[in-house]
């Protein structure tokens, strides 16, 4: 179909992708200027008998109507720019969102951290949100379907199922139409869609199942029980208790124990990220006392005072004596003098004392015969845009945490100790690794031996991981968590 023009307007430049419901393409709008590129779908019923024909002009005109009142109240939903039908195919024609969808990040192997799924549910949950309000289920959440736009990095709903009922119509056995082709995706999809009953908490379930992906690096079909409908991952990810119990309602297989829409999922999520800012706003550390500078000898010598604390004072001795006043005022005068005139003496022979011109010592020690105030410790050079993380470990039982995008390093490895003493039931953790705008990855093997490293790039940080983790003596190391600070 490449080359080809349809409606006389809309000129297709490359297919985009193609499934059993039809086909999707890039395209070019002929008629505004610098013809704006746009999506095109082609949906085709698998019958062409009169009755199915209509049945799916009907859905069609329906569901586009549906898709232009959502592309024009939720930003991020594509604009539904023009319908047609033409040569008994239905055509829908979208805005592009330049960017790329979220197959390209969750690929097998790669796991997220906690901070970075969380933040992955705020964003799908919102706008998922905004749909579910107007009690329209999507019906196809996944991946392939979660678009993170370019030019925010936001993630954009697209594909909706519903549309797609147009190509699964067929004419059974009685001549009446019906839908050919279930519509969703396995894995993603719970059992009440399966049996063709899709609610707005079959869509939190797929969420769910996206963000446990992310966590995991694996599939839905690794972790899925056939049997039961359950997802057995808790023993493949290592998070906080709140997030752990936030996604175990979203993906329960009995619907009604799900949380009922996007919306509530979300206020869920949004007190675990308001918690967990709450935590980073506290102290993490003892502050440190405020120094005290020491005392610093003067050049000129202060007047002695004897003090004698077993001589009696003059009012205790005339007590005691009973000695006339005038005696002890004369006495005091004398003492008076006499320290006048050693005052005077000493000056004396101080003017007399051969001054020479000082000689500049550049050791801080022995200038102005003064001992030196002591130097604070010099801060670690920093920018405002500047990014810690850190990466903290438990040799005992294999706990680990970790804090990144922190201003500051003391931040960031506090969050790393608090989070891994967490994991590890109050043991103690050490900082393994520390990293300023990179990356930092924890290698481990079977029997806890562990390494750690950091670099510009994922890639260097966990190949400095494993290697660090083999020179303890890990026979099978491998990378088991990674976080960037940039």
């Amino acid at each position: 179909m490449t080359d080809t023009t349809l409606a006389g307007r809309y000129h297709i430049l490359k297919p985009l992708g193609s499934g059993g419901f039809g086909h999707t393409f890039l395209a070019e709008d002929l008629f505004l200027p610098g013809h704006p590129r746009c999506v095109v779908k082609q949906l085709q019923p698998q019958s062409t008998n009169s009755q199915v024909m209509e049945v799916a002009r009907r859905l069609f005109n329906r569901e586009a109507e549906v898709m232009y009142q959502l592309g024009s109240t939720v930003s991020r939903i594509p604009h539904l720019l023009a319908h047609f039908e033409q040569d008994k195919d239905f055509y829908l024609v979208q805005e592009f969102v330049e960017g790329h969808d979220l197959s390209h990040e969750l690929t097998p192997g790669q796991k997220y951290p906690e901070v970075w799924v969380q933040q992955l549910l705020l964003d799908v949950l919102e706008v998922l949100g905004q749909v579910h309000q107007r009690s329209i289920v999507h019906r196809d959440i996944k991946p392939a379907n979660l678009m993170r736009r370019q030019s925010d990095q936001h993630i954009v709903l697209i594909d909706f199922g519903a549309v797609k009922e147009v190509g699964s119509l067929v004419a059974d056995g009685k001549g009446e139409t019906a839908i050919g082709t279930q519509i969703g995706t396995r894995g993603y999809m719970p059992i009440e869609q399966f049996r063709g009953q899709p609610r707005l908490s079959s869509d939190v379930y797929a969420v769910g199942v996206v963000a446990i992906q992310a966590l995991t690096g694996l599939p839905p079909s690794q972790m899925e029980d056939y049997d039961t409908g359950e997802l057995h991952w808790q023993r493949y990810a290592q998070i906080s208790p709140g997030l752990q119990t936030v996604l175990e309602k979203m993906v329960r297989p009995d619907w009604r124990q799900r949380y009922p829409s996007a919306v509530e999922a979300l206020h869920a999520v949004q007190e675990l990220t308001t918690a967990s800012a709450a935590s980073v706003t506290q102290p993490l550390s003892p502050i440190p006392p405020t120094p005290v500078a020491p005392t610093v000898a003067m050049t000129q010598p202060s007047r002695p005072v004897a003090v004698s604390p077993t001589s009696p004072s003059p009012a205790s001795t005339q007590r005691s004596r009973g000695l006339p006043c005038i005696f002890w005022l004369f006495g005091g005068f004398g003492l008076v003098g006499l320290a006048f005139v050693g005052l005077i003496v000493l000056v004396a022979v101080t003017d007399q004392t051969p001054t020479t011109e000082p000689t500049p010592d550049p050791s801080p020690t022995s200038q102005n015969n003064q001992p030196p105030r002591p130097t604070p410790p010099a801060p670690e050079p920093q920018n405002s845009g500047d990014l810690f993380g850190a990466i903290a470990y438990n040799n005992e039982d294999g706990s680990y945490g970790y804090g990144f995008n922190f201003t500051d390093r003391a931040g960031a490895e506090a969050r790393a100790i608090q989070e891994c003493a967490r994991v590890a039931q109050g043991k103690t953790c050490e900082v393994l690794v520390w990293f300023q705008n990179a990356c930092g990855a924890l290698a481990k093997d079977g029997r806890n031996n562990a390494g750690s490293g950091w670099g510009d790039t994922r890639a260097l940080a966990q190949e400095k991981a494993v290697a660090s983790c083999r020179t303890v003596g890990g026979a099978d190391c491998a990378v088991v968590e990674t976080v960037c600070s940039k």
